[in-house]
């Protein structure tokens, strides 16, 4: 092996070390079209609830801290309340109504 085909091969190497350094180190700056279409996804997704809701707010039952209780998401003011009682969130309706 004479030294233009040890030359030849070492630059070799390296510019192979280089590429596979480049294709396992994703570039944070390329296009990546996935993201864009799980943005696109939620984008929409938020659309569609805030058409088909409004204002009304959402009622659902749910478990916290071991007992059942009553979770209510106010789109208005985007939070969630807890009642430990249905009357108290008929309390909580009337008094957002009347507001």
């Amino acid at each position: 092996m004479n030294s233009y085909t040890h030359y030849t091969t070492t630059l070799l190497d390296q510019q192979r070390q280089h590429l596979d350094t480049l294709v396992s180190r994703p570039d944070e700056t390329a296009f990546q079209p996935s993201r864009l279409g799980e943005v696109v996804a939620q984008i929409g997704h938020a659309l569609v609830n805030y058409f088909a809701t409004g204002s009304h707010p959402r009622i659902s039952q749910a478990v916290r801290q071991g007992h059942a209780v009553w979770k209510v998401y106010d789109p208005i003011s985007d939070r969630v309340h807890y009642f430990d009682h249905e009357d108290e969130v008929r309390v909580w309706l009337d008094q957002r109504f009347y507001e």
